[in-house]
């Protein structure tokens, strides 16, 4: 086992500036070291070398001595048992170089190289990205004993650091190899000038970039590789072994944040990727134009909690010296969370709990990058009602899935969701149906199925389908017959449906739930009143072989993140339990803001993590408000048990009369930890 798969680690990042050199080695170690890191992503090269390259396209920090200061650094954290991984960055070179070399250039739709403060974009299909790049990898791997190896930005970009969109790349190099790849469909082809998800050039256009990046990835792979074992890490699922992403912040996004971002970012590559290990960075600045103001310190440690306790490495990352940053008020708390997991990794360990091994009764699908329109409003929707129902979930990659290599078979799950995911292939469908006909539970929201999936729909009861636009006031009417099923809705006749549609028409035998309000009038108030219920059902549900499926025709999950009701809510937690009868491996008894994980241990036991994320107040975040008496029932855990928190030590439990064990948790502040063993 590789020692990036050995155990979570602990990461910073100090993405350094030019003025950031003269540095000192050993003080640069010593706040890493400090800090509670045993892993350091520093900048080697690429747009600014740090080290004394002999390569004349490799533009050399101006500020950087005749010492080899990387050398220093590799050396000094070595001595601290802290792993080194070099940050590189092909995505720009210096206009000094790119005047001499105007075919490695990325072009614009006006025809212009693109440049950002005297760095010029360089095009994936360009010498510089193609050979030029790998030059400059051999040269750092022959001077330096890596541990790994960061590439930022790697891959097709279509917009600048100010948000300025500059387009699909217009170059030579890029037309010619489109032309190439494009010639059996489209002869003479040219690259799209704007994107359009209906336009079938434009999705040969997204298919052509993920399949050049994809080889551009795993040449520099095989290269790093020949040099022994030295991790590979960026943004993507393909050829790495540390899957990085970033919990970040934009001034100009729609506010609040996600408040699962960080858990979204673990979930995914934890269950979809076995292969990889996921680093998901808490970045410390609010904006791009802001990088030297830093987020509130509650934000940073929930990023971090999530982190935590979903068993992906903690990542901190900051623009210039750790010790040098202009607002540090973030730093204490996640010094703290560093130290704290450090002991956690130690304690996880002696409990035989690694490497981690997540629990979940649920799998949530993840669309993947090429499908027209994606949105995972719907995903995010869904993941908030599952996570404040506190079910156990796993997030899972189209693509994983659909190759058939994710971290446990499908037939482990109790239910599989597919979370509005329109475009759907026949493997897919086929690897659905098995699992369905084999015994388990499918469950379809939102326009899935629409394209390609007609065998899937009527495995959900569906013979025909037609969409329906969203039009503001229609409702789903619930029936006195439903509300044993539905126990959360006894107060509740309507549910809002503020969402696109389909008008299903289901096949023979199926149950159907909920009707279709269409939509009436609602003003003046003396004419606020609906004339008709339609036929069209809310809720489609059939047997099909040893399993059951279900279709919600509408967007649950869009509609609960843009507008949360009980309503939705209610009814959501009445087609998992009343419905289709999904099982649920633990019970809470906790406010629906804190959010849970898993583990199995060698043994048979548990480890179970617990964020509070409370204390959001509209767009701020601040510290969470301490939970207490939280109670954990963990169905069938016959036996006798130890029982031990990661803060409070020894905890109290007791064993009902129904076989289930009942953990009693005093106090939860931002996080804690739970040991089980028999």
């Amino acid at each position: 086992m590789t020692w990036w798969q050995e155990r979570p680690m602990r990461m910073v990042q100090t993405n350094l500036r030019e003025i950031d050199l003269p540095l000192d080695p050993e003080q640069y170690a010593q706040t890493i070291d400090g800090f509670g890191a045993n892993v350091a992503l520093f900048n080697l090269g690429g747009i600014v070398a740090n080290y004394p390259t002999k390569l004349d396209y490799h533009f050399r920090n101006p500020r950087n001595s005749a010492t080899d200061l990387v050398a220093g650094v590799i050396e000094q954290l070595h001595r601290r048992d802290i792993r080194f991984i070099g940050r590189f960055d092909f995505s720009k070179i210096n206009e000094s170089i790119a005047a001499l070399h105007p075919d490695w250039l990325s072009i614009s739709l006006e025809g212009k190289p693109i440049i950002y403060n005297g760095q010029v974009s360089a095009c994936v299909n360009g010498t510089y990205q193609q050979a030029c790049s790998l030059e400059i990898l051999k040269e750092a791997l022959d001077r330096y004993p890596l541990d790994g190896v960061f590439f930022n930005m790697f891959g097709y970009q279509v917009h600048d650091y100010s948000g300025n969109y500059f387009g699909p790349c217009q170059c030579a190099n890029c037309q010619r190899r489109f032309r190439e790849y494009a010639a059996g469909q489209f002869p003479d082809a040219q690259i799209p000038r704007r994107e359009d998800p209906a336009d079938p050039a434009y999705q040969l256009y997204t298919r052509f970039c993920h399949e050049t990046s994809r080889e551009q990835i795993l040449k520099i792979r095989n290269l790093i590789k020949s040099y022994g074992e030295i991790a590979v890490s960026t943004w993507s699922d393909v050829g790495v072994d540390i899957f990085r992403s970033e919990s970040n912040s934009g001034l100009r996004r729609p506010q609040p944040e996600f408040v699962y971002d960080a858990s979204l970012n673990v979930r995914r590559v934890g269950a979809s990727f076995p292969e990889m290990v996921a680093s998901n960075t808490a970045v410390h600045f609010i904006d791009f134009p802001y990088r030297h103001a830093g987020v509130s310190p509650a934000l940073t440690q929930r990023r971090l909690a999530q982190d935590f306790i979903h068993g992906g490495w903690l990542d901190y990352y900051v623009i210039g010296r750790l010790d040098g940053q202009h607002d540090r008020a973030c730093q204490e708390g996640a010094k703290r969370l560093f130290h704290l997991h450090q002991k956690a990794v130690e304690w996880m360990e002696r409990g035989g709990f690694l490497p981690l091994d997540p629990v979940a009764d649920v799998c949530l699908l993840e669309p993947g990058r090429e499908q027209p329109g994606r949105s995972l409003d719907e995903l995010k929707g869904l993941m908030c009602l599952l996570s404040e129902s506190q079910r156990l979930y796993d997030v899972v990659a189209e693509a994983a899935l659909e190759s058939g290599n994710p971290r446990k078979p499908l037939e482990t799950y109790d239910l599989v969701i597919v979370p509005d995911l329109a475009v759907i292939s026949p493997g897919l469908v086929g690897k659905l149906s098995a699992y369905v006909r084999g015994g388990g539970r499918l469950l379809l929201s939102g326009m899935s199925a629409v394209a390609g999936g007609e065998d899937l729909l009527r495995l959900c009861g569906v013979k025909r389908i037609t969409a329906q636009a969203y039009v503001p006031g229609a409702y789903l009417a619930a029936q006195e017959s439903e509300r044993e099923a539905f126990p959360r809705l006894a107060q509740v006749d309507w549910i809002p449906l503020e969402s696109p549609w389909l008008a299903c028409e289901p096949v023979d035998g199926a149950r159907t739930y909920l009707k279709q309000v269409p939509v009436g009038m609602y003003g003046p108030p003396e004419k606020c009143y609906y004339a008709e219920i339609s036929d069209f059902p809310g809720l489609v549900v059939q047997k099909a072989g040893e399993g059951t499926t279900a279709i919600l025709p509408w967007k649950i999950g869009s509609q609960y993140y843009a507008f949360p009701t009980h309503a939705a809510a209610g009814l959501w937690e009445g087609v998992l339990e009343g419905v289709l009868g999904v099982r649920c491996l633990l019970r809470v008894e906790a406010p629906p803001n804190i959010e849970i994980s898993a583990f199995r241990g060698k043994g048979g036991g548990w480890l179970l993590g617990l964020a509070n994320l409370s204390g959001q107040n509209g767009r701020a975040v601040h510290d969470p408000l301490p939970v207490l008496d939280v109670r954990i029932r963990i169905p069938g855990f016959a036996g006798d048990a130890q029982v031990e928190s990661l803060l409070h030590g020894r905890l109290t439990w007791e064993g009902d009369a129904g076989g289930d064990l009942v953990i009693h948790l005093p106090r939860l502040d931002l996080l804690d930890m739970i040991r089980v063993s028999s």
